[in-house]
């Protein structure tokens, strides 16, 4: 009986130990947070970087948000 009981644990657990270790897909906000900095840079021609406190931004492209960032207002970086 005692058998049983962990082959049932495992054949139940195992599926989800399976999926904690799988690639987790990008996340959309960091995106559409990537996209909001670069509009606001092309709405602002005269601005050669810009920031938002976790994105930074030059004519050329965007830097890769961090994991744990809280986007302030999107503002010119002096040069």
């Amino acid at each position: 009986m005692n058998l049983k009981c962990i082959a049932l644990v495992l054949l139940i657990a195992a599926p989800g130990v399976a999926l904690a270790n799988a690639p987790m897909p990008p996340a959309q906000d960091a995106k559409i947070e990537q996209d909001a900095v670069q509009a606001w840079g092309r709405d602002h021609a005269d601005c050669e970087e810009w920031s938002d406190g976790c994105v930074a931004c030059t004519k050329a492209g965007c830097s890769t948000p961090g994991i744990a960032c809280t986007p302030k207002e999107t503002v010119c970086r002096p040069k």
